[in-house]
């Protein structure tokens, strides 16, 4: 009996020491676009196994995989994994002590080291048009992802189309989409003025005219004010105005207030080039241009004009006398005071 127990106990022991002296293979997989190296090609369980891990130029280390190489036969170097040989691929932990180093615990089985490098992202740079600057989803992509870009509403600008270059080459945009390619892309967003009409009221006094009835935002618009018999132009207004009801059709030159109801935003600047002639800048939106009249001659002291605005070389004082162009103080010139300084 006592020589079966002290067979049993070298037995035992003989198998711990197997156990303990057993090393484990380490297979390290080579890189692409960069290296990977292990400080051991064999360890036992529990040792700590270093790895190195550079990537090359313009690339970055995307992920590091240690796993466990257990089968049921004889598991040879190819990458593919097999079920049916190896029903077994578990991962082992790392932890990464910086600059590229990572370590694990080396389990009681042999394991394979690789590691997925990827390029390294590039700007994706979005620059201010003359009206608004695109955004860049993500601002960073690596070579061969897709950027979505969206365009911002601008008031008065209808968005017309986008502009990537990749150094001077001009990138295919499509649904607002591009594949990123080996290097940093500048995006423009860029956009188109949009029309807006141009309506003028009616008056039995006088007939206001505009040069179009729809004008882009950002334009010159040259209205012509001509009074009619026995009347001066007195004010000349345009408003921006906001359509409540109903719609604007693109052939329809006269405002008319049943049909296409509006409420008066905010006024536009007016500048006075003749007697007749009047321009403004076309806001971002439709204007309302309105004149009013008054029954002249004029001969108070009211109602006093600038001498820029004067429609004849005749002038006279107020008291009814003929003036040279060089007098000075109140002068009616074509029914008009004008101050002349």
């Amino acid at each position: 009996m006592r020589r079966i127990f002290t067979a049993i106990l070298l037995l035992a022991v003989a198998v711990a020491m197997a156990q303990a002296a057993a090393r484990y293979s380490i297979t390290v997989v080579p890189g692409e676009h960069g290296s990977v190296a292990s400080d051991l090609t064999q360890a036992e369980a529990g040792t700590v196994v270093t790895i190195t891990v550079t990537p090359d130029a313009d690339y970055e280390l995307g992920a590091l995989l240690v796993e466990e190489r257990v089968t049921t036969g004889i598991l040879d170097d190819d990458d593919a994994w097999e079920p049916a040989r190896a029903p077994r691929r578990a991962a082992v932990a790392t932890s990464d002590a910086g600059g590229g180093v990572f370590t694990f615990v080396m389990p009681a089985v042999g394991v394979k080291v690789s590691a997925i490098f990827l390029h390294v992202p590039f700007e994706v740079e979005c620059v201010y048009g003359e009206q608004g600057e695109a955004v860049a989803t993500p601002s960073q992509a690596r070579p061969g992802e897709t950027v979505t870009l969206t365009a911002p509403e601008v008031e008065g600008y209808t968005f017309s189309h986008y502009v990537a270059l990749f150094g001077d080459t001009e990138i295919a945009v499509e649904d607002g989409r591009f594949v990123m390619p080996e290097g940093p892309v500048t995006v423009e967003a860029v956009y188109v003025p949009r029309s807006y009409h141009v309506l003028a009221q009616v008056s039995s006094r006088g007939v206001v005219t505009a040069e179009a009835a729809m004008m882009p935002t950002g334009e010159t618009v040259v209205l012509t004010v001509v009074p009619n018999e026995g009347f001066v132009v007195n004010e000349v207004t345009v408003e921006r105005v906001k359509v409540v009801d109903g719609e604007l059709d693109d052939d329809d030159d006269a405002w008319e207030p049943a049909r296409v109801p509006a409420r008066a935003q905010s006024v536009v600047a007016v500048t006075c080039h003749d007697w007749c002639t009047y321009s403004f800048v076309m806001p971002p939106s439709h204007v309302r241009v309105t004149a009013t009249f008054t029954a002249g001659p004029i001969t108070g002291i009211d109602d006093v004009g600038l001498d820029a605005c004067a429609r004849s070389e005749e002038r006279y004082n107020l008291q009814g006398q003929r003036v040279s162009d060089d007098y000075r103080g109140i002068v009616i010139n074509d029914g008009r005071k004008i101050y002349k300084y």
